[in-house]
Order: structure tokens, then sequence, then C-alpha cells
């Protein structure tokens, strides 16, 4: 029998519910107890090993107290493994610590208090106690588990987030206490035509970051080796500090302030605490969105219907029930919940609201407040002048459809001070802005009204958008950080309304006008666009523009052919009434290492030609690309310009020690290498069909740079060279990284063998149907590893190391082995026949 057989034969699934369960249904059987259970649930070679039986009545046929590990359900949900004593008389009861564990967040806090006041200082709960609360405790011979059913009065209120299923899951991996990368990316043209011919000298952008206690350093800079230019130059450094329970970022050095309303923001030098829920909780949902309760009284299935498609089909238990993050598109929304108990009865509960990101849930703030000086770039880096600057804004959600805020923004030279309302409706999002500024001792104001509507197609293919805005500023109206001595906009109205009805088909109208009080001038413009798919693929597109100023009036008509060549490539043909002529051609392809993309576009007019092709290319350890330009001169009948630009990104980043090379890390990266077991054997991170985000090889540890911080990340990763027996643990982490984070994982450990063998009695019999554990004894401390046996005793235990085990199986009174295990290159040792260490008397 091989090695995957037998461990299919001793410890069943891997999956902990299934596992258990098939464990259980065969100690119930091998008792005289027989359970119906779907063939799957049990590995085939075990099934057959276990004869039909039929059907008793008693779950405990014996006289002794059966003790196992079992799953608990609350209706379909599994709430995780519980220790599970059945007496003699086939009463239940179950550990206090993990039921209380379980309970907690289902419970009403008064039931759970008066539940635990019940079971004072026991370490087990029967079923009677749970039933003096009418909580029933059943074991369920159907899912081989047992089964709570609690009252609707009992329960709390549970928040129904339909975002939670992309949500990656806990976290199971900790970011490295100290961390570390820096980026290179540079750039060297070849010019072989046009004045200066050659090899121009590289220049690299610079940019990384340390993370040490929570703390990041963090710059960039320029390297450059061209004539006339300092070797480096800096062009910012900063410390951040993100607060996460207060949800807060504190930043000390080279900012640039975020901006609301009729503020500037220019690079400064100073201190600045902001809340940006898109940065520091990306994946919360902060707009306005409503919220919808109900309850259930039987169980029942909830369809969550957005917009007139499903977004969600869920049964859901007996409850309280508040439906929250629910997927809006931006603008108006239909929402509806259908609502279907075991009868068949249905209810339907209806109600739309208005969704935008600028609308803040009722009770949540943002802000963000600066102070400094001005900091500006010159060819050496940056220079900090002596003129302070301060600036912030606070927007906080009044109610579902309520958002207001304030603002101001001062330095020694002027000072403005705002406030913003932007409310939400079935008939659109409105927004009004209103600030007032001083400088020299001359007031001015600037105000702004903005309408948006958003509407969706039911068939989700279609959608409409109808936008205006109207500002006006006066002349003495100032910006702090802008050097204008008088505001050179009057007012500026724009409107447009645009329309999707299908893939290729589209029509967009807009129009603006402007006054400009300094050139004195009135500026008009019009534009009108749209296509229309006229075959499989391929679709006419049009553009007509009309423009009017001082300077006189201009027009514009282009037409165009696109086709699309599968999801990821399409070629376009454009000629206007100017007598310019366009045509694009733009692909990608792969996923991950290996993954490209490339453009080319020639565009010819009375003055000539000029082509330009770019491509990328996604190796394992840097990011490849190159651009061609070339310009052809009508009149002179010859090329005038002709350069290939080469570019290359790398970076080179630590984490408690381990080092990588990789391609260029955009926040927070992971560093994966091999456990010394797996003798080199490269890592996938990420795998797909034919690729993967990230592998170790010659040059070290698989790099991946890619994570981003604050939300959370599934990563997978496999050894598919290990040995057939390897235990390379549950092939994914959980991870939720910090900003500029560091992440350090080897893959395998010294706990990497699969041991096979069988248990017998001091009897000589075997050891049938128990849940056991074996203890590293050169470990005590660590947790325990859970092993069954068969009918016939045979056992397969994952997860153990070469050293001394101890082998405890929950006999009456216990029975004890010893043995001593040897590393093996397949991963699988096999022990043989195991007798216990001494007989004792009452043995079976």
């Amino acid at each position: 029998m091989s090695a995957r057989n037998e461990l299919a034969l001793a410890s069943g699934p891997r999956d902990p519910a299934l596992r258990t369960g098939a464990s259980i249904s065969l100690l119930i059987r091998g008792r005289g107890v027989a359970l119906t259970l779907a063939t799957d649930a049990v590995p085939q070679a075990m099934a057959a090993e276990v004869a039909p039986a039929p059907v008793p009545v008693k779950i405990n046929p014996t006289k002794r107290i059966l003790r196992f590990i079992v799953p608990v359900t609350d209706g379909p949900s599994y709430l995780g493994d519980i220790d599970l004593a059945v007496a003699p008389d086939d009463s239940l009861s179950v550990a206090t610590p993990r039921l209380m564990q379980m309970l907690e967040p289902i419970l009403k806090p008064d039931v759970l208090a008066r539940l635990k006041a019940a079971i004072g200082a026991s370490d087990s709960v029967t079923a009677q106690q749970l039933a003096a609360e009418k909580i029933l405790l059943s074991y369920d011979s159907q899912k081989l588990a047992l089964s709570l059913a609690i009252p609707v009065t009992a329960r709390r209120t549970s928040a129904m987030s339909l975002r939670a299923a992309n949500d990656a899951g806990g976290e199971t991996l900790q970011p490295a206490s100290a961390s570390g990368y820096i980026n290179l990316r540079s750039a060297i043209d070849v010019i072989e035509r046009g004045p200066q011919r050659g090899l121009t000298p590289p220049v690299s952008l610079i940019d990384g970051a340390a993370r040490l206690f929570g703390v990041v350093a963090e710059g960039e800079g320029y390297l450059s080796l061209r004539e006339g230019e300092p070797l480096l130059r800096r062009t910012g450094t900063r410390l951040v500090y993100d607060d996460i329970d207060r949800t807060m970022r504190w930043a000390l050095g080279d900012v640039r302030p975020f901006g609301t309303s009729f503020q500037s923001t220019p690079t400064v030098g100073g201190l600045s605490v902001s809340r940006i829920y898109s940065i520091l909780q990306p994946q919360r949902e902060v707009r306005s969105t409503g919220s919808q309760s109900f309850s259930l009284f039987a169980p029942s299935t909830v369809e969550t219907i957005v917009n007139g498609r499903t977004v969600e089909r869920k049964l859901l238990q007996p409850g309280n029930y508040t439906l929250q993050d629910f997927p809006l598109a931006e603008g108006a929304n239909d929402v509806r919940l259908q609502i279907e108990d075991e009868t068949g009865k249905r209810r339907l509960v209806e109600f739309n609201l208005y969704s935008n990101r600028s609308l803040l849930d009722p009770g949540l703030t943002e802000f963000s407040a600066f102070a400094g000086v001005y900091a500006r770039p010159t060819r050496a880096g940056i220079a900090y002048s002596n003129d302070w600057s301060a600036s912030g804004f606070v927007r906080r959600g009044l109610s579902q459809r309520l958002t207001t805020g304030l603002n101001f923004q001062a330095d020694r030279n002027a000072q403005q001070a705002g406030l913003e309302l932007l409310g939400g409706s079935g008939l659109g999002l409105i927004g009004a802005e209103v600030a007032v500024s001083q400088r020299d001792g001359r007031t001015g104001y600037a105000a702004s009204a903005s309408f948006e509507k958003l509407i969706h197609e039911g068939s989700g293919e279609g959608s409409q958008s109808l936008r205006g805005l109207v500002e006006l500023r006066s002349a003495d109206f100032a910006i702090p950080g802008v050097l204008l001595v008088r505001e050179p906009m009057a007012m500026r109205v724009s409107a447009g309304y645009s329309m999707t009805f299908g893939r290729d088909a589209f029509l967009t109208l807009d129009g603006q006008y402007s006054k400009d009080r300094v050139q004195k001038e009135h500026r008009y413009s019009l534009r009108a666009s749209g296509g229309i798919g006229i075959a499989e693929g391929l679709s006419l597109v049009s553009d007509i523009q009309f423009e009017r100023g001082q300077s006189g009036h201009s027009a514009l008509i282009r037409f165009g052919l696109r086709k699309r060549f599968g999801g990821r490539s399409y070629g376009q043909v454009d000629a206007d009434s100017r007598g310019v002529v366009k045509s694009t051609f733009q692909s990608s392809g792969g996923r991950g290492i290996g993954a490209w993309s490339g453009s080319l576009d020639l565009t010819r007019d009375s003055r000539g030609a000029s082509f330009n092709g770019n491509g990328t290319y996604t190796a394992n350890r840097a990011e490849l690309g190159v651009s061609q330009i070339a310009t052809y001169d009508t009149g002179g009948g010859s090329i005038r310009d002709m350069r290939t630009s080469l570019r290359v990104g790398t970076s080179l980043a630590f984490a408690d020690g381990a080092l990588a090379l990789g391609r260029p890390i955009q926040d927070s990266f992971l560093i994966a290498s091999t456990h010394s077991s797996l003798r080199d054997k490269p890592v996938r991170l990420d795998p797909q069909d034919r690729s993967e985000n990230a592998r170790s090889g010659l040059l070290g540890a698989a790099l991946e740079g890619g994570l981003s911080a604050h939300s959370p990340r599934l990563l997978i990763y496999d050894v598919p060279e290990a040995p057939a027996g390897y235990d390379l643990g549950a092939g994914n982490v959980g991870l939720l990284p910090p900003y500029r984070a560091g992440y350090k994982l080897t893959v395998g450990s010294d706990y990497h063998l699969l041991v096979i063998g069988r248990l017998l009695g001091s009897d000589g019999d075997p050891i049938s149907l128990l849940a056991g554990k074996a203890i590293d004894l050169g470990a005590p401390k660590r947790p325990a590893t859970t092993i069954f046996t068969s009918r016939a005793g045979k056992f397969g235990a994952q997860g153990l190391r070469p050293g001394r085990w101890r082998i405890e199986m929950p006999t009456e009174p216990p029975t004890i082995y010893e043995i001593q295990i040897q590393d093996d290159p397949t991963g699988t040792v096999r022990v043989g026949d195991l007798h216990p260490v001494t007989a004792r008397k009452g043995e079976r």
C-alpha cells in the first residue's frame, strides 16, 4: 500500500471537519452504531474496511464515557471543533472555555451572562444547562457533528457583509520586526538619428524604505551620470507612523498635504497627521450606503439584488441582521432583499439610495492637517524656504445623505477658510463649496455648485451619467502657495452627459464655458463622441469638437474603426478633418512571470510621420522595457529623429535577516525560501497554470513585491518538487500588511514527516478507532499532534519531525507509546507495529 493510501486509511481528509467527523463515524460504527454518511465524507480505503451495520438506538453502547473531538455547527455555519463527552446514558457535555468562545459572538450579552453564571467554574457544559436558556445541543448523525439550535430572541444582531467573501481571511503570518528595500529604475537612450547621436549616460530613480518597530523611514532620489547634473539628487525623505487603533497616519519630513475644495497641495517640509480611509482602511466601506435591518424566525435564503443583478445568495439562520457593506455602484442604486424561508414563503424588502465615494457614513470623520515650510525642487535637490505654511480639513458624515466639511489654509502672505456641503438623494448628488480668503488686506471669495447623477440599468451592461458644475471666483480670491497677484478665472461652467449600452456602444456629450478676467476672454467648447458596434468585435467611433475664443474658432471631426482581437488586444485607425491619420495597436499576454505588453502607433499629417513603439516584459527578478521613437520629415525627405530607450527596474529587500532580489516593490513585500529539509527545492508564489508571481532559484529566495498596505491578501505557495509525503503546511498564508512592511516566509520545517504505523495493545489486539495525540519530547510545550486509528489500529501522523515522540491513546487507563523517528529523504517514515511502553491492568 502506498504512503498516500495509508495516510488516507489512517487519518482521512485534511479538512478538520471532515477528518474528525469521519473518524467519529467509524468510532461509533466500531461500537455497533451505524450512521448515514455520504460516500465521499470518508476515505474510500477506510470506508471499504467498515462493513454496514444495523441501526441501533444508543450513541454510546459502552459502560464508560467516550471522548471525541467533533465539529460544531450553527445551522450551515461551521463554528469550530470542540471536546465532546458522551456518557453511557447518551447525555452530552462539552468543554466550557471552547463553547463560550463560540457562543460569545452569537448570544446577546445578558443571555451569555446567565449561562456563565449557571455553569460557574465547571470545566464542562451539559446539554441540560444549555436547555435552560432554550439552546438545544444535539448530535447530528447526518453531519457527524454537534448541532446548536439557538432561538432568535437569544441572538445578537448580526452584520451581513457582502464584502466578506473577498477578504483574505485571518492573518496567519506576522510582519518582520525589521525590514527594508531599495528600488532602482534605470533608463538609457541610444540615439540613432538626430543632433546628438550615440549613447546617452543613464539616469536612475531610487526609492526605498526601512521599517523598524512600526516606524517607516522612506525616501526618493535621482542618480545621474549626465554632464552638468549632480550625481545624486534627493527628492524627498520622511518618517511615517500609522496609528491603526485610531486610524491616523503621522508623517514628518517632505510631504504633500491632502487638499479639498479650493486648497492647493504644494510640496512642504514639516509634520502632518491625517485620517484618509481609502489609505488606512482601503477595504472598509466608508461611503454612506444606508442600512436595512430585518429579522428571520426560520432558516431562510436571502438573495441580495443590486441594480437588477444578484450579488449574493446566502442561507441564514434565525436571528436579527443588518445589511452592510454591499457593493453599490456609484450613483443611484436600487437594492432589494428577497427572503424565502424553508416553507417557500417569500417577502421582499426594497430601498433606494444614492452612493458616492465622497459621502461618508454617519459618524465617520476624515481629516488632514499640516504645519511646516514650503519645499521647492531644484537641480541640486529639495530647497526649503523660510515661508511657513499650514493647512487642514475635516469632513464628517452627519446622516446617510449628508456630509459636511470645514477647511483652512494659510501662509504669511494669504489665508483661506472654506465650507463644504454634500447631499445625496434619489435625485442625485448635490454639492456646494464656499471659501473666503484674505491677502494684503483684500478679501476674496470663491463658490461652486455641482450636480451628479449616475443611473445603472438592471441588465448591468448599460449606464447613464449626468454631471454639472458652476464655479465663481472673485478677482481678489487668493490661494496660499499660489503666487498670483489677481485671480484670472472669473467663471467656469461645465455640463456633461454620457450613456453606455453595451461593450462597444456609447455616447458622450459635454460643453464648457469659462471667463478669463486677465485676458478678458470668453471661451466655449462643445464635444460629442460616440461608438457603435457594426460586427463582432468591430465598432465605428467618431468625435466632433468645436471651440471658440478670442483668437477665433476651430472645429474638428474624427472617424475611426476599432477592432478587438480577443480580450487583451485591439487595433484602431482614425482620420480627422485636418488630414491627420493615426493607426494604433495594443496587446498584452501572460500573468506574473512572463507577462508582456506592447503597443505600436503610426501618425501621419501634412508635416511628416512619426512612429512610437513600446514593450514591457515581467521577469522574475526585474521589469524590462524598450521603446522606439522615429520622426520622418516630409519637407526634408529624411528621418529627423530616431532613438531607442532601454529601461530596467529591480529591487533588493531584506526581512529579519533574509535577502532577496526581485522586481520593484510597490509598498509591502514578502521573501519566501524553503527549509533546509527541502534541499533548495524552488518555491512558487501564487502559482498559475504556466507561471507564478515569483519563485526562488539560483539567485536566492523568491520576492513578491506587490502587497498593498492595509489590504488583506491570501498568498498561495507551493513546492512542486517536494517529496510526496512532505508536509508543506496549509499551502497559503493570510497577510494584512502594514505600511512598507516586509514578511519572511520559510516553506517547510523540521515537522515535515509523515509517520505511518499500527498501534497494538498489551494483549496484541489493535487500538481501534480512537483519536489520540503525539507529543514531541524534545519540545513538550509544542501543541500535540492529533492522530486517528483505523479499525485495524493503523495511523498516519502528518507533521512530525525526527526525534523522540510519545503517543498517548485515551483508553482506560491511557495507553502510552514511545518511538524514535529517523529522518527520511522521501518524507515518509514507516514504524511498523508499536507496543505500549508498559502493560497496564485493565488495558484492552
